[in-house]
């Protein structure tokens, strides 16, 4: 997908929020710095711009900036908006997890988004400038995927579950059995058997 000019050129305004230009010194030839290739770790130091949602009266870009910390091993993922024009950048959240996929409701009112903030992934509510958080779900599953209904009155998102447990306790009893179970082996019979850092463990995702 190909981007308005002016939607990209308001997501590069994180380079500016995030690293604010200072007065830089005259550079003598003799003076200039050695150049050198960048490494891995100036790549891990950069902000990571995605998901770039407008508002549905098209004034407004939501996106997510995740930055990464080589150290601790560990991902930080919040939300921001900037207006339509690149102007007038602003954090809307700021937990130590990870706050992602932002949404728009129809009314432009409301955002829905995932967030770890209180402990697993589940989805979350605030006001359009970043106000009022709060939770919506509390699955032992966790949530992932949220959408909004057309009329704005439902949310949709998917959970991975166990194919055969009619409720949340079923899964949620099944996942602590396990927990406790002595023996962590597994008998592996399909692919795939791990998704990016979690076990498929006879889950399957579901609406």
């Amino acid at each position: 997908m190909i981007y308005p000019r002016t939607l990209i050129s308001a997501l590069l305004v994180v380079v500016a929020l995030e690293c604010p230009a200072k007065a830089q010194p005259t550079i003598t030839h003799a003076e200039e710095p050695s150049r050198r290739p960048m490494t891995f770790e100036d790549l891990y130091a950069l902000g990571r711009v995605s998901d770039p949602q407008v508002s549905p009266d098209g004034t407004v870009i939501l996106y997510v900036v995740t930055w990464y910390d080589l150290e601790k091993n560990k991902a930080n993922s919040d939300i921001y908006a900037v207006d339509i024009d690149g102007k007038n950048p602003r954090r809307l959240t700021d937990s130590p997890g990870r706050d992602e996929r932002p949404r728009w409701s129809p009314d432009g009112k409301t955002i829905a988004f995932i967030s770890d903030r209180g402990g697993g992934q589940q989805v979350w509510l605030m006001n359009h400038d970043g106000s009022s958080p709060r939770q919506l779900t509390s699955l032992s599953t966790g949530a992932a995927g949220v959408e909004w209904s057309p009329t704005g009155k439902h949310v949709l998102f998917t959970s991975s579950v166990y194919p055969d447990c009619p409720s949340d306790e079923c899964n949620r009893l099944r996942d602590e059995e396990r927990e406790r179970s002595l023996c962590k082996a597994r008998i592996i019979d399909a692919l795939p058997y791990r998704v990016w850092n979690s076990w498929r463990d006879g889950k399957d995702s579901h609406l």
